[in-house]
């Protein structure tokens, strides 16, 4: 029996080796006690962004594995190794990184093997009582994940393609994640993409069904289990033998047709234990599972229209790439992915705001062709060359175009007035404002290949770009009440505050979600309550809470960067918080006696309770404040582990 963490997961070394890759080409990634995803490095102190950071993977996490200090971490699913290490450079600013494009880590393009998934959580209540439950409540928890393993075995075709790990908290179901390797085999770059997205969305489509078929046929289905299906390109989970953030448990296996839902605690975990999660991972990523005969089936089942035309797997999702890609910028653009532009450089500020999608559309329809094409494609106008004539007709203007200024006669390419619209009569092609803006700017490989049609984020750069070139195209910013979900989306919001001139790019940073990916944040409470104001008072319903913003974590916040060293996350990491508070303290940037923000209290509560810090009672909080006014800032460094650079102020 393992005397501490470290020697524990030290005992577990097989189990993670074997859970590491599928074969020698892919690769997953770790996560050890949520803290990071990446490793970074110093490239050129002299650079604008002078470190690289690259993904972790769980392969590399294996050399380390006693510095996990407790919760290891997972990917559900497995890119191609050369993805895995790829890097990006970035920079520590006061809000925290900000990188030089975008981060590392690997998307849907990249993915290889991505299996359904299942987190079944146990309601909140009984995750509380999890070692003490009711028989009955074991044996009901035992019938439904039984179902669920049955859901996903009618997929895959049999229970040797789903595997299930009870997490303490509830339970994970798998479907193999090498079935969908032919796929990244036949695929790649966007219609790889299209595929994997569109996999993940109908396998939760297919859940969502089996879900209401389980819970009306167990009725206490829906009082014991709240299931998440969010499956996604960087979804972790707890590994095999991980021990649980509050129980002392670790994950196990579950026999996927005779379940057993029992209570594991640490101090149970033996030999015979640790190679039946050997097993169990060695299981998870076979590459025996990479046969076409189950991929056709997956197909078969998710994509039924597709594959009841074509009866195979590649020629149906051929076709389903195909109609993806053949939308044009008014019929088929997702409004969704306006959201991946929420902290671009778009010129927003000042221009109008519309929770109407149609708007965007009407006046990206309504421009004037001539200016766009003048701003974008046209080199020169084919009527005012010398020697060169216009034919194109009434109602239209030729123009030689930027990528054939040799051209012979001047009439391939030309603009028509009443359709809004440039044609390119050498390759019957016709397409409008959007696509004009996307090769002018040479996004992506529009340039080159400049005869399709923009959907989804692309038709959204293209119109950011019109924008930029001065066009005047509302800003499409959703609402609570025309939103999908229940509140005003957060890219909208921001879209929303930006527009207003309420905030600009040094009012957010970039934070890390639970799926591993970064979405765009406020840097303090202030900041977003300002914004939620503003926002409001423009007529937008949010449904937004105020976040809690008392003067004392205010005076804090708005320091907090000036007080980190280079290469901290003041904002997330809270040790790092509470040295930098402590030093604004000493420094006497804030009030005598302020209190600090509760992130900065985390390393100190975690000494003084055994409770989670952000559930701990006043009594608690009020002793850890105490202590705080105690501390001195090169002591807690110390305590907590910290290491200093001299980056921040001292």
């Amino acid at each position: 029996m393992a005397t501490s963490v470290a020697d524990h997961y030290e005992q577990c070394r097989g189990v993670y080796e074997e859970l590491a890759t599928i074969g020698d080409e892919y690769e997953t990634l770790a996560v050890p006690d949520n803290t990071t995803w990446y490793v970074s490095e110093q490239s050129d102190p002299e650079a604008e962004y002078p470190w690289e950071a690259r993904p972790l993977p769980l392969r590399e996490t294996l050399r380390a594995l006693g510095d996990t200090d407790r919760v290891l971490y997972a990917v559900t699913s497995y890119k191609p190794c050369n993805t895995v290490r790829q890097t990006a450079p970035h920079r520590y600013g006061d809000n925290g990184i900000k990188w030089a494009e975008s981060n590392p880590l690997p998307g849907y393009e990249n993915l290889a093997g991505f299996g359904l998934f299942v987190d079944l959580d146990l309601s909140d209540d009984l995750k509380a009582q999890r070692g003490e439950l009711d028989a009955d409540i074991v044996s009901s928890m035992e019938a439904v994940i039984e179902a669920y393993c049955d859901a996903v075995a009618d997929l895959y075709g049999g229970h040797k393609h789903v595997y299930a790990l009870d997490s303490v908290g509830g339970v994970y179901v798998f479907g193999a994640p090498a079935v969908t390797i032919p796929i990244s085999e036949h695929f790649d770059g966007r219609d790889r993409e299209l595929v994997m997205k569109a996999f993940r969305e109908r396998s939760n489509e297919y859940l969502q069904i089996k879900q209401d078929e389980i819970e009306a046929t167990i009725p206490a289905a829906t009082n014991i289990t709240d299931p998440d299906y969010c499956q996604n390109v960087n979804r972790q989970y707890k590994a095999p033998l991980a021990l649980h953030k509050d129980h002392d448990a670790v994950v196990t296996p579950i026999d996927t047709q005779d379940a057993t839902y029992d209570y594991t605690p640490l101090t149970a975990v033996d030999d015979t234990l640790v190679d039946r999660a050997k097993d169990w991972a060695a299981g998870l990523t076979s590459l025996n599972y990479a046969d076409e005969s189950v991929t056709d089936r997956l197909v078969q089942q998710l994509w039924p229209d597709y594959y009841g035309e074509h009866s195979d797997w590649r020629a149906a999702l051929k076709a389903f790439v195909d109609d993806e890609l053949s939308g044009s910028d008014g019929d088929s653009v997702d409004v969704r992915t306006e959201d991946d532009d929420s902290s671009s450089d778009d010129r927003v500020a000042g221009v109008r705001l519309t929770r109407d999608f149609e708007d965007v559309k009407r006046a990206v329809g309504n421009l004037d062709i001539e200016r766009v094409a003048e701003k974008t494609i046209a080199y020169e106008w084919t009527d005012s060359k010398t020697g060169f004539t216009d034919r194109s007709g009434s109602g239209k203007r030729a123009f030689i175009p930027v990528w054939g200024t040799d051209a012979n006669s001047g009439n391939a390419n030309f603009i028509d007035k009443n359709e809004g619209t440039w044609v390119d009569s050498s390759e019957s092609h016709q397409a409008g404002p959007v696509e004009m803006a996307l090769v002018a700017e040479k996004e992506e490989n529009w340039y080159r290949d400049r005869y399709r049609h923009a959907r989804g984020i692309d038709w959204w750069c293209g119109v950011g770009i019109l924008r930029n070139k001065g066009f005047e195209i509302p800003v499409y910013c959703p609402d609570a009440k025309t939103a999908d979900g229940d509140k005003m989306p957060l890219w909208s919001f921001i879209k929303a505050a930006r527009v207003l001139g309420v905030i600009d790019e040094d009012d957010l940073v970039e934070r890390e979600s639970e799926d591993g990916g970064t979405y765009t944040g406020f840097c303090n409470a202030v900041t977003y309550n300002r914004a939620l104001a503003a926002v409001e008072d423009a007529g937008f319903n949010t449904n937004r809470e105020p976040a809690d913003a008392d003067e004392d974590t205010a005076a804090y916040e708005s320091v907090l960067g000036e007080y980190a060293d280079d290469g901290w996350e003041p904002w997330t990491e809270p040790a790092q918080c509470l040295v930098a508070c402590l030093r604004a303290r000493d420094d006497g940037a804030v009030a005598e006696g302020a209190e600090p923000p509760r992130l900065a209290l985390h390393p100190i509560i975690k000494i003084i309770s055994d409770e989670d810090p952000s559930e701990v009672s006043a009594g608690v909080v009020e002793l850890a404040v105490d202590t705080f006014q105690e501390l001195d800032a090169a002591e807690a460094a110390q305590e907590f582990g910290v290491p200093t650079n001299g980056g921040g102020r001292v």
